[in-house]
């Protein structure tokens, strides 16, 4: 199965520009270098029009949540990572 296009992208870029793969480095080093990664390649950031923490029981203790929410009219998307 083909990669995704932007996937490819990204991958051939740091073929072009001689970057290690992530798995050749330390943990630490892999981390630093994907997030630097993510970062130079994400343009200017949304403007976010309100930021809510929250908590909620869970089975280990309270889980804790950050919201981000658009000034924009609903129904909106939701994207969550755990």
């Amino acid at each position: 199965m083909p990669l995704n296009p932007q996937a490819e992208q990204v991958r051939q870029r740091r073929v072009e520009t001689g970057v290690p793969p992530l798995y050749t480095r330390t943990l630490a080093e892999a981390r630093a270098a994907d997030l630097a990664d993510i970062q130079a390649g994400a343009g200017d950031p949304e403007p976010v029009h309100q930021v809510v923490d929250r908590e909620f029981p869970g089975s280990g203790g309270q889980i804790r949540l950050r919201l981000y929410r658009p000034d924009a009219p609903g129904p909106l998307p939701v994207l969550v990572y755990f």
